[in-house]
């Protein structure tokens, strides 16, 4: 991963950026916005940004993968927990039937 909101640093880095270039390109009348130079500067700024989108993708891929696995997980805990209860019902109930069919045997009880 690239760690806690490295991305978003780099969209505003590359975002500052683009708006630089668009403004050199305004006051620079000199240099045209089709001169190879600057036609290299946004091809180079759209890859940079074509990558990070990559990334960001690639991350939440991951985590997407991550999440159904923790979803799965739940899931299965839940599951023994229902299990879980059912087993200390039947047990109860059992343990209050023995123990009103243990009352009425005992001596002196009938």
């Amino acid at each position: 991963g690239r760690g806690g909101g490295g991305g978003c640093e780099i969209e505003v880095s590359m975002a500052g950026v683009r708006r630089a270039l668009d403004d050199l390109v305004a006051r620079r009348q000199d240099v045209p916005r089709a001169s190879p130079e600057v036609h290299a500067a946004y091809v180079q700024l759209d890859n940079m940004e074509a990558d990070e989108l990559a990334a960001i993708s690639e991350e939440s891929a991951v985590l997407w993968r991550e999440q159904q696995s923790i979803l799965a997980e739940l899931a299965s805990a839940q599951h023994r927990a229902k299990l879980a209860q059912v087993s200390i019902a039947w047990l109860e109930a059992a343990g209050e039937a023995a123990a009103r069919a243990g009352l009425g045997s005992l001596p002196g009880r009938a």
